[in-house]
């Protein structure tokens, strides 16, 4: 038999000894402040929920020394894993230092008890050992209970169980004898019992944490049974205790269970002493008590509503408490919950909550949950309310302030938008009477305190009510209250905002005045923003207000570069309105741009037809509009590098397209435009018809080439009427006659090649323009002095086929004559003038022109031939002058056509006088000759035969002279 029991001890040693290597390791490590490792801390738990538990204490009787030892500086050494915050190597694999600090504890106290258990010298009937125990046992319960280590908390309130003795009334003497030994027995016996109740609170606790309330309710009874539980300390903990209880299963929908645990708190409370009632019991009665009515008000039975009343009474009839504002609170969570709503009842207890508010930050947050509920069932009542509570307490509160109190303005900010959104909701009063109040509060707040203005985050969120506020037929007054003093701080961009909303409903209502007023108060930078001035550029389109929509365009325009929308924007309301004028610059202004994706080609063709609209306008400034759509036409051949990256048919499309408008638009408006403005429309009608592709469409080239030459007569005819408009020696005039000759070569180039495939009407057509271009090229040499052309230009007039406007060419002929100068003349020269003088009277007399033009170039060319010594050709010119005037004087033609006496004299007396100096060099033939021709000249004039006779008498004189000199 001793054998056995010496094997059974030897064998029982090894899983002791195990126990207490881990022990010793564990106690070396946290010794140094370490952490466990991984593998150390699994054979601790594994000791704690299962091997150390079920240790016999006949196995540990040896040892229970150094495990006493040893679960003391494991429960020391411990304590550091429950507060280490410190950084570690994260190289070592360790466990959650708080969950591994739990279970050290625990261990230590299983240490403890099985040493406390088998100790010779620790008797268990020992009070001060067995109280040790506990309390090391209630505390390692507690904190289990405090990290959710609910198994642990259960081992740990097992070993508290051990200490706890079963009761009876046998074991309760009914006589104790006074002595030492029993005062200090009595003295541990109420140690002990304070530790047994800790004891049942903590079972309770963990029967609610784990869901176990029948456990709870049973040691509910067993607290409830034990006389000395009436304590203060005590009873604020169980109260407390169950408040938890109770507060937990209301937020999980267990009303009926709930009440139960509030009615015990309460009953709790109410065991307390009157004389050792503390702040602390009326805080919990207090927090007990609001909890209690909140869930008793959500239930809609009257016997619920019926006690809240009660509660409440309870709590007003503390000392202390009626004068709390979280009892008026309950109060009027108890009015708002009844059926029917007492607004006079709710609004006496929110002006009560008002006046007993204490100026903190917890009173007043809770004040405003307050006011911010009683909004939904009593809005009148809460705005009422909220502005006793500014008016009365929170600015004479923050005007007697010396300095700025940051906190007061908060409040005061706080209840402001608090007032606002009360006011604003639907349940509340008529919008116009909402209004009205909100105007109210905030003028008084600026002028009780001129120089408050409310932070940005209040102005933003005050700001935003009022913005979802604004509709209806109220929508103006609201967004003038976005305007008021006190939101001066709001940022630029909520200002942009505010003063967009003004304009758009401005406009709305076609109040003109306030939609600039609003734009116009607006800061310079948000003026400026792009759809800022898309909202001007509409309302000036609206109001006829060129200068605005102008200026708004231009910086629509500016800001495009990123995102056109607003300039497309721009586009299409100009286009919507009467001032169409403002869509062509739009237009324009993205030709401008050119922002990425738009199509170019669609662009500049709708932004040219919206200007030829414009030129079709009654009253249309045209040179301003020629002007405008030229820069289009221009700008569209300054594109046309992107214009060829289309398809070939697409490309051939839109030359023609440009080409053909600007050939008649330049036809159309010739006579109606600056000559400079049409010279620049020609000109791009030519570069786009020189970019035409003509190989792919060569029965097109004479009608292209007759458009370019008739582009070149035009061109030419404009700036030649420009040199004329001004002075001859101005600059800008000689560039117009240089710039008419590059025209004009062009022309010649262009009639000379196509000259041989015209036929009929249209060549003589040409012709004709020809002729002209021919007499403008002699006014640009006459102009620019340019005489080395003059005799190819003069040719080229009388290789001319032409029988009519040969007029204007000897007038422009006998002024060159004039300008020229001795050492620019030549016998070449003059034979042309004279040929094209000679020229012009022979076309005109037969064309019946104005015969004393004819007369004038008659005595022009006869004197130059006269002059250069050209007998023949001026003796035939006097000849001719008197076959003119003899056809005059026929009864066939008109008085008014006769030819000019004076000139008739001239000629004559010119002639006769010829005459006498051939007669002087002794050219009897000739004189005789050209005093015929005066005479027969002299018979024509219109002064009864006198200066025939006066011819006649001197010619027998001439005759009788130089018969005597012969003789």
């Amino acid at each position: 038999m001793a054998t056995s029991k010496l094997m059974k001890k030897d064998l029982a040693d090894p899983r002791v000894q195990a126990v207490l290597d881990c022990a010793n390791t564990a106690r070396t490590i946290l010794q140094d402040r370490s952490t466990l490792p991984t593998a150390l801390f699994a054979q601790i738990e594994s000791y704690v929920k299962q091997s150390l538990p079920h240790l016999k204490s006949a196995a540990i009787a040896d040892k229970c020394r150094d495990f006493d030892l040893v679960g003391i500086d494991l429960w020391n050494y411990s304590a550091h894993l429950l507060h280490e915050d410190g950084p570690r190597d994260p190289r070592i694999k360790v466990v959650n230092e708080v969950h591994s600090g739990v279970v050290t504890r625990v261990f230590a106290l299983l240490l403890l008890a099985a040493a406390h258990a088998v100790s010779s010298r620790h008797n268990t009937d020992d009070p001060g050992q067995k109280i040790r125990i506990m309390k090391v046992a209630l505390r390692a319960s507690r904190l289990c209970l405090d990290r959710e280590e609910l198994e642990l908390a259960s081992i740990s309130l097992q070993r508290c169980s051990d200490f706890i003795p079963v009761e009876s009334a046998e074991d309760v003497p009914l006589i104790r004898i006074a002595n030492n030994h029993t005062k200090d027995q009595e003295c541990s016996h109420d140690d002990f019992g304070a530790l047994v109740n800790e004891y049942y609170l903590l079972r309770l606790l963990h029967s609610w944490k784990s869901d176990r309330l029948d456990l709870a309710d049973h040691f509910y009874s067993k607290i409830s049974q034990r006389a000395d539980c009436a304590e203060a300390d005590m009873t604020v903990k169980q109260a407390d205790l169950m408040y938890e209880v109770a507060r937990s299963l209301a937020k999980t929908g267990q009303s009926d269970i709930a009440v139960k645990w509030f009615e015990r708190a309460i009953a709790t409370l109410d065991r307390c002493d009157a004389q050792s009632v503390t702040q602390d019991v009326e805080e919990l009665r207090l927090c007990t008590g609001v909890a209690f009515v909140e869930l008793l008000v959500s239930d809609e039975r009257d016997v619920s509503h019926q006690r809240a009343w009660e509660i409440l009474e309870q709590l007003e009839a503390t000392h202390g408490l009626y004068n709390r504002v979280a009892v008026q609170a309950t109060r009027f969570r108890i009015l708002a919950a009844q059926r029917q709503i007492d607004e006079e009842l709710i609004l006496q207890s929110l002006l009560r909550i008002v006046k007993m508010t204490v100026l903190t930050e917890s009173s007043f947050k809770t004040a405003m949950k307050v006011l911010r509920q009683a909004s939904k069932v009593a809005s009148s009542s809460s705005l009422t309310a909220l502005a006793e509570l500014i008016h009365t307490r929170l600015l004479p509160e923050l005007r007697d302030t010396h300095e700025k109190d940051s906190t007061i303005q908060c409040w005061l900010e706080k209840a402001t938008v608090a007032y606002i959104l009360c006011a604003k909701s639907p349940a509340s009063t008529p919008q116009e009477i909402s209004v009205v109040g909100i105007r109210e509060l905030l003028d008084r707040i600026k002028s009780e305190i001129p120089a408050l203005c409310f932070t940005g985050k209040a102005t933003h969120a005050a700001q935003t009510l009022i913005w979802q506020a604004a509709t209806g037929p109220n929508t103006g007054e609201w967004l003038h209250l976005l305007r008021h003093p006190v939101f001066d701080n709001a940022g630029h961009l909520n200002k942009a905002r505010v003063g967009r909303k003004l304009m758009r409903h401005a406009m709305d209502h076609e109040d003109f005045s306030a939609a600039r007023e609003a734009f116009f108060q607006m800061p310079k930078s948000t003026q400026d923003e792009s759809i800022t001035r898309y909202l001007a550029f509409k309302l000036a389109l609206q109001s006829q207000d060129d200068e605005l929509a102008m200026d708004s365009l231009k910086v629509v325009a500016r800001k495009a570069d990123n995102d056109p929308t607003y300039l497309y924007a721009c586009v299409i309301e100009a286009q919507k309105s009467s001032m169409r004028h403002m869509g062509v610059a739009a237009l324009q202004a993205i030709v401008g741009k050119r922002p990425q994706g738009v199509n170019l080609t669609a662009l500049l063709r709708c932004t040219a037809r919206l200007l030829m609209t414009e030129l079709d306008e009654p009253g249309q400034n045209l040179d301003e509009v020629a002007l405008q759509v030229i820069e289009i036409f221009e700008n569209a051949f300054r594109s046309v590098d992107e214009l060829r990256k289309l398809s070939k048919d697409s490309w051939r499309t839109e030359v023609q397209w440009w080409s053909k408008n600007a050939y008649n638009l330049g036809v159309r408006l010739c006579t109606d435009i600056r000559p400079e403005s049409t010279v620049r429309l020609l000109e791009t009608c030519t570069s786009f018809m020189d970019n035409y592709p003509m190989e792919e469409a060569a029965d097109l080239e004479i009608d292209i080439e007759t458009r370019r030459m008739l582009c070149a007569y035009l061109a030419t005819t404009a700036l030649v009427a420009l040199g004329r408009s001004g002075s001859e020696d101005d600059e800008y005039t000689l560039q117009g006659y240089l710039h008419a000759q590059k025209h004009i070569k062009t022309f010649k180039q262009l009639h000379a090649k196509l000259r041989r495939t015209m036929h009929g009407d249209t060549a003589v057509q040409h012709e004709q323009r020809h002729f002209s271009v021919l007499k403008f090229e002699l006014e640009c040499i006459l102009r620019l002095r340019q005489w080395h052309n003059l005799e190819v230009a003069l040719q080229a007039c009388l290789n001319s086929n032409i029988d009519e406007h040969w007029d204007t060419l000897a007038d422009i002929v006998i002024i060159i004559h004039d300008q020229l100068d001795t050492h620019s003349l030549g016998s070449e020269t003059d034979t042309l003038i004279r040929d094209v003088l000679q020229r012009a009277v022979d076309h005109c007399w037969k064309a019946q022109y104005d015969i004393v033009k004819i007369a004038r170039w008659l005595r022009f060319a006869f004197t130059l031939c006269l002059d250069h010594i050209q007998d023949d050709f001026s003796y035939k010119l006097l000849l001719q002058a008197a076959t003119i005037a003899e056809k005059a004087r026929s009864p066939d033609q008109p008085s008014q056509d006769l030819y000019p006496d004076a000139e008739l004299q001239w000629l004559a007396t010119t002639g006769f006088n010829h005459a006498v100096d051939l007669i002087a060099v002794e050219n009897h033939t000739e004189a005789t000759k050209w005093m015929e021709g005066a005479l027969e000249l002299a018979r024509w004039v219109m002064d009864e035969g006198a200066l025939h006779a006066l011819f006649t008498e001197k010619r027998r004189l001439a005759d009788e002279r130089a018969a005597n000199t012969r003789g």
